[in-house]
């Protein structure tokens, strides 16, 4: 049975009380703020109240944070026509491609991996609503299969990561092993996990063991930490453990700065993505590492104190407390860091419902997990440090 975040629980792990109190509350203030975002168009949402257009990533979004909190995202009709209107947006080559959205990027990227990014939520949102895989076979993937193939495309993009470091770079990888994952879901071949672990493989050999991170040119720890964050689901994902992951966590536990968070800037709120990079490593780590379970509990405990300042009275969250516009990769993608965007809720809302499943050993009721790879709390089954055969 769920432990109910808005109820006390005794934390017999540290003799300490860890409550989170607001959880029902957040609920209701973050359904209101998703259907504000809604337009007069069936399944159209905006990233945000400063986006001028709707977007798919945007609906996307809705539905993974809505499924995330055990909302309805209507009847079985309902979720069919939003699941349609969502692949309706892939192209024949396999990626959604969304006009609007890509007609201005904000980040330097290929427009593979734009694409691959919007593709990774507007597929994880139709398995959701339906369970269907994305319906046009995704050609980047198909390309990678062969390893040879696959070890230029990975050995290009170590080399040309440029400012983004290992946090950017991070991303796109995850992307493209994503992608291998949606090809294994359309046609249930066993080629798209074998070259998934062919990927493994080769980050593995790239993985510096000390720290549990990769290391590009302008990476930074607190980089280092995001860029990983993003490649560790991949492992679990097909069975695998990551190795040198207890250093990680250790790593990952230092970045905490004396605000309780986890942000280069220390005062202003956080960082939503740093914050929940960092606290879905530690949960994992919670999870895995039992020795480190006491150290977790208590930078939780420091994350849920300080987090809340980022909650805004129309039930939306912020990135951080910093007055600037910023961009989901793009500038259709706008949200002011302080006013927030649904990216924000639901990275957000996930954060505080690790921390509470740290300190209560339980998530929130009604909270749903382990859906895909941001929701991988904890694991899956048995883990093996090489693939399972």
């Amino acid at each position: 049975m769920n432990v109910s975040a808005s109820t006390s629980a005794n934390d017999s792990r540290t003799g300490n009380e860890s409550t989170y109190t607001h959880w029902d509350d957040d609920v209701r203030g973050v359904q209101q703020f998703v259907a504000s975002l809604h337009t007069n168009n069936a399944w159209q949402y905006r990233v945000s109240h400063d986006a001028s257009q709707p977007i798919a990533i945007a609906s996307a979004t809705a539905v993974l944070l809505l499924g995330f909190l055990g909302l309805e995202t209507g009847d079985e009709e309902e979720r069919q026509s939003w699941a349609d209107a969502l692949m309706n947006f892939q192209s024949e080559d396999g990626l959604i491609h969304d006009p609007v959205d890509e007609k201005h990027p904000t980040q330097q990227q290929p427009l593979w991996a734009l694409r691959a990014h919007r593709t990774r939520h507007v597929a994880w949102a139709i398995e959701q609503l339906t369970g269907q895989p994305l319906r046009h076979s995704i050609e980047i993937a198909v390309n990678n299969l062969d390893e040879e193939a696959l070890h230029t495309t990975l050995e290009t993009l170590w080399n040309t990561a440029g400012k983004s470091g290992a946090w950017g770079w991070g991303n796109w990888v995850m992307d493209l092993g994503v992608l291998f994952d949606l090809h294994e879901k359309q046609t249930q071949t066993g080629a798209g996990h074998r070259a998934l672990n062919n990927l493994l493989d080769w980050l593995s050999s790239r993985l510096d063991p000390q720290t549990g991170f990769w290391w590009l040119e302008h990476t930074d720890m607190r980089n280092a930490m995001a860029g990983a964050m993003h490649l560790y689901p991949l492992y679990w994902l097909v069975g695998r453990s990551v190795p040198h992951f207890e250093n990680a966590v250790k790593r990952t536990l230092e970045l905490q700065q004396p605000d309780g968070l986890f942000a280069y800037e220390i005062g202003h709120g956080g960082s939503q993505c740093l914050d929940f990079d960092a606290v879905f490593v530690l949960i994992n780590g919670w999870h895995r590492h039992p020795a480190l379970r006491q150290d977790i509990e208590k930078a939780c405990k420091n994350v849920l104190k300080n987090i809340r300042q980022c909650r805004n009275d129309n039930g939306s969250w912020a990135d951080s407390r910093i007055d600037q516009m910023r961009h989901w990769a793009t500038q259709a993608a706008a949200f002011h860091a302080s006013r927030g965007s649904v990216w924000d809720a639901y990275a957000r809302m996930m954060t505080v419902a690790m921390c509470v499943e740290v300190l209560t050993g339980q998530p929130p009721q009604g909270v749903q997990t382990n859906r895909h790879l941001f929701e991988m709390f904890r694991p899956l089954g048995r883990e093996t440090l090489s693939p399972i055969q």
